[in-house]
């Protein structure tokens, strides 16, 4: 179930809506799998970055000799994992809590909103505090660099924190496209028509959706007339949406 994220999102573009309803509405286990995935991806992205670069230049090398100088060596999947072991486990479970934390302040509305005049919003979860924090002590943990140079530690957590996001949501979107899980759409959609219906008759609470955006509730207070009538209309105007569910509360 989401809370009314039009008063956080109002002036944000549509694909960072749906990146936070997804994780408002899709169901907890895939919302935490991705953010465990997301954690082990993370801690395995040194050693894809270096192959990727290796085999890059060993590519360019066909066309110019003298990028052979610039190849170098990768150490082999099983030695990466065993040197970097704490990270490993650690990270993924890390990414289980984030992902916990970015879904509650989602479906809660709690943000930290930083306003830049009349069109630049910055919008933090609680999460990413959490994930700075976090991060940061795994590395202190684990890392001796990472203790010599500690004032850099949660500005390199910070970066991390935001990789880890865009894993998470490059992860639930892939799921959702898979199943074609529309929620996220859908839900955004009726939002956005809400408004065009007489307000004065009723008071959103919450939005929640299930079978994959087909049925969508709407929590809250309304009128007899307008609830009969979001019944009727909201169907026939959003496009993937089968039945809309009245729960006054």
């Amino acid at each position: 179930m989401l809370g009314d994220f039009s008063k956080v999102f109002a002036r944000t573009e549509r694909e960072l809506q749906l990146r936070e309803i997804r994780v408002g509405v899709l169901t907890t286990v895939i919302v935490l799998s991705g953010g465990f995935l997301a954690g082990l991806l993370l801690s395995l992205l040194p050693w894809i970055s270096l192959i990727l670069i290796r085999y890059s230049i060993m590519f360019l090398a066909r066309f110019n000799a003298n990028m052979q100088a610039l190849l170098f060596q990768v150490s082999g999947f099983n030695e990466y994992v065993m040197v970097n072991l704490p990270y490993i486990c650690l990270l993924p479970v890390a990414g289980i809590g984030l992902a916990s934390m970015r879904r509650y302040s989602t479906r809660k509305n709690k943000y930290f909103v930083l306003q830049l005049g009349e069109s630049v919003d910055f919008r933090f979860g609680w999460h990413e505090p959490l994930a700075i924090a976090m991060l940061s002590g795994i590395f202190y943990l684990f890392s001796e660099t990472a203790v010599y140079f500690s004032v850099l530690t949660p500005l390199v957590a910070f970066v991390a924190s935001i990789i880890w996001q865009f894993i998470h949501d490059l992860v639930i979107k892939l799921y959702a496209v898979l199943v074609r899980d529309h929620s996220a759409e859908v839900v955004l959609a009726v939002w956005n028509l809400l408004g065009s219906f007489d307000t004065g008759q009723m008071r959103i609470q919450a939005i929640a959706a299930c079978n994959r955006g087909r049925v969508v509730a709407l929590h809250g207070s309304f009128t007899e007339e307008i609830a009969v009538e979001l019944s009727e209309r909201l169907p026939k105007l959003v496009v993937g949406l089968d039945q809309v569910v009245i729960v006054r509360s």
